[in-house]
């Protein structure tokens, strides 16, 4: 709420004092500064503010510090805005806005339609129900394990937002009875199953027989966070935001996710966990890790040695029966082959598949 300031010495109460123990008249300190004699007397009457030079040229002629002059101006002119009764009602709508903003993208919200706009109180009452809380004071408690683009940026509104809206996704439709077999079982068959995006499509309805709501929610501008693991309403819950689209890293992160809820991870975390950095759940980061390599691709021996040509990923893709994507992604991933290969060109992009899961 705003406050109201106490009422300050003016400018021009301070120059008439001064006036008064210099034993000056304003004619007098008129002619020290070089002004009219009205430019004096509009001073004093407080019908004219002050700026940086005015200032100094008040503390030549009259003593003291520039910077106090100045002080004294602001502090009479915010007591006077103060006392502006709509100045207070904007005010206090400034800072109602401002506690939404400090957790959440507003603008963002508002243009996916998940807030409503310009309508302060409503916008209060979608934060606070999208989060989770009964109140903004309140940081959210739903449990997460989620895996970041950079582990040591701190955790943002945008992915704040972007966790909430899943789990907001995740309440929509229904999933079988959760069987850890039948999701470790999946996972391990994922890159068999996954040949190209099309079979993207029908992931969700895989998962679902798991026991497992798997969504997709569009990364949100600035969020760099890739997939989520969690727990919504006893129900384990996988999002992925599809950033940047290569299948392969798509494919991995949700791998590493349902790892998490296979391991039984989403027990345990109550905070995001993304790095070496982190502290004390590192573990269940590298197994995680560990485990969803091993899903996807478990024999890269073929193309440890000797030059990587596209013929030999698409024999050895053969071979194993999963897509060139997959081992191309972990070529990259292990430093066999460059970030910039050519082959990246056999790498599809797996974003309009997963629009469609909703």
């Amino acid at each position: 709420m705003v406050q109201v300031v106490e009422a300050s010495v003016s400018v021009a109460q301070q120059v008439n004092a001064r006036l008064d123990d210099l034993d000056w008249a304003q004619a007098d300190l008129a002619n020290v500064l070089g002004w009219s004699v009205q430019s004096v007397s509009e001073l004093v009457k407080g019908r004219r503010r002050i700026d940086g030079g005015t200032a100094m040229e008040l503390a030549a002629a009259l003593g003291g510090d520039p910077r106090d002059w100045l002080v004294l101006q602001a502090d009479h002119d915010i007591w006077i805005a103060s006392h502006d009764a709509q100045l207070r009602v904007a005010l206090n709508k400034i800072d109602e806005r401002a506690k939404i903003e400090r957790v959440l993208p507003v603008r963002e919200l508002v243009r996916r339609g998940r807030f409503p706009k310009g309508d302060v109180a409503a916008q209060h009452e979608a934060a606070c129900e999208l989060l989770e809380v009964p109140d903004l004071t309140q940081p959210p408690s739903f449990p997460v394990v989620a895996r970041r683009a950079n582990h040591r940026d701190r955790v943002g509104r945008q992915q704040r937002a972007w966790v909430a809206c899943a789990r907001e996704a995740a309440r929509q439709g229904t999933v079988g009875r959760y069987s850890a077999k039948r999701l470790s079982d999946l996972g391990a068959s994922l890159s068999r199953i996954i040949q190209g995006p099309q079979d993207f499509i029908g992931l969700p309805s895989e998962f679902a027989s798991a026991g497992v709501r798997l969504v997709h929610v569009e990364p949100f501008p600035g969020g760099r966070i890739d997939g989520v693991s969690t727990i919504v309403d006893g129900t384990p819950v996988i999002a992925l935001s599809g950033r940047g689209g290569r299948m392969d890293k798509v494919l991995y992160t949700l791998a590493h996710e349902a790892a998490h809820v296979a391991q039984g991870h989403l027990q345990r975390a109550q905070l995001f966990v993304s790095s070496e950095d982190d502290g004390g759940d590192v573990g269940l980061e590298r197994a995680a890790d560990r485990i969803a390599a091993q899903w996807l691709v478990p024999d890269l021996e073929g193309l440890r040695h000797g030059l990587v040509t596209g013929q030999r990923v698409e024999d050895l893709a053969r071979h194993l029966g999963i897509s060139e994507a997959v081992i191309i992604g972990r070529l990259q991933k292990e430093r066999l082959i460059p970030w910039n290969s050519l082959l990246n060109r056999r790498i599809p992009s797996v974003k309009e598949a997963m629009r469609m899961w909703s």
